[in-house]
């Protein structure tokens, strides 16, 4: 059963850093599968956690709202999009990495409730795995 962990609060009080501690004690627990998903607009958990990311769900809106006109024949939205979610997915050893960026911030700015659903959306998306933490 998939356990979820939520770590929020205001800015400069440690939330990434406690989340990279955390990641690093289930890993070296010997959990696996774990889905860790950076919803601070710093986007800084993957340097925390030793990972290059390889791109953000900002970064793939707006490369889909660029690219929007000129998708290749046959493709949906959706279809673009699901892509570009495999692409943004940071694989290391013991865990996958998706970097929400500057996106939030935009889009549901000063509506926590808002943000924490679009969140939540994204874990559901890949709900294989068995560990979710929500930064």
């Amino acid at each position: 059963m998939a356990k979820s962990v939520a770590i929020a609060g205001k800015g400069g009080i440690g939330k990434s850093t406690i989340s990279a501690l955390i990641v690093k004690t289930l890993i070296e627990r010997g959990e696996k599968d774990i889905l860790v998903i950076d919803a601070d607009p710093d986007a800084n958990l993957g340097t925390l956690l030793g990972v290059d990311i390889d791109g953000s769900i900002g970064d793939l809106r707006e490369d889909a709202l660029k690219d929007i006109k000129d998708f290749p024949a046959g493709m949906s939205k959706a279809s673009y999009i699901e892509a570009g979610l495999h692409q943004i997915i940071t694989e290391a050893d013991g865990f996958d990495l998706i970097t929400m960026g500057h996106v939030l911030n935009e889009l549901y700015a000063g509506d926590a409730g808002k943000r924490a659903a679009l969140v939540e959306t994204v874990a559901e998306l890949f709900s294989l795995t068995s560990q979710i933490l929500l930064i």
